[in-house]
């Protein structure tokens, strides 16, 4: 369901299955490294964060989990979509900062890892992609003919 590589690690790859297994790969031996697993599904998404490799996200049927993959068990699991999510994404600047896509309705929702209050909750009409500015505190969501954009204060 996603694949993500980390910056820093270009022999390193990360792989998500729709059951909710998360594989950790070496590129250049072809083999896998670690696994975790959701314990639910269906997995949608999977980020790794940008300042810390040992630290990835995924979304699996509207809970975002979060690994510290030098442990087996998730170290944060939220329910952010009652009916479950589309993708997840944190922040290039700050690691402890995810935002996410899901439903009812299509909304976006960021997060910090301490807390369960959204810094932002709003409802879109469609969804077309979400990403973070890989500087600045902004988030941007296309939409129905509009590009939102959101800037965050992130401490």
């Amino acid at each position: 369901m996603s694949v993500k590589c980390h910056p820093e690690e270009p022999r390193k790859v990360v792989v998500a299955e729709k059951r909710g297994v998360i594989h950790l790969y070496n590129i250049q031996t072809q083999a896998a490294i670690i696994s975790v697993e959701a314990q639910k599904s269906p997995l949608k998404s999977v980020d790794w964060c940008p300042l810390n490799r040992m630290c990835i996200t995924a979304l699996v049927a509207g809970d975002i989990i979060t690994w510290d993959l030098r442990r087996p068990t998730p170290i944060d699991i939220k329910q952010v979509h009652e009916d479950g999510g589309q993708i997840v994404r944190i922040a290039p600047n700050a690691e402890t900062v995810v935002a996410s896509v899901g439903r009812p309705d299509v909304a976006v929702k960021v997060f910090t890892a301490k807390s369960r209050i959204p810094l932002v909750d709003a409802t879109l009409k469609l969804y077309g992609g979400l990403s973070w500015h890989h500087r600045l505190p902004y988030i941007g969501v296309a939409t129905d003919r509009k590009l939102c954009l959101w800037k965050l204060q992130i401490k």
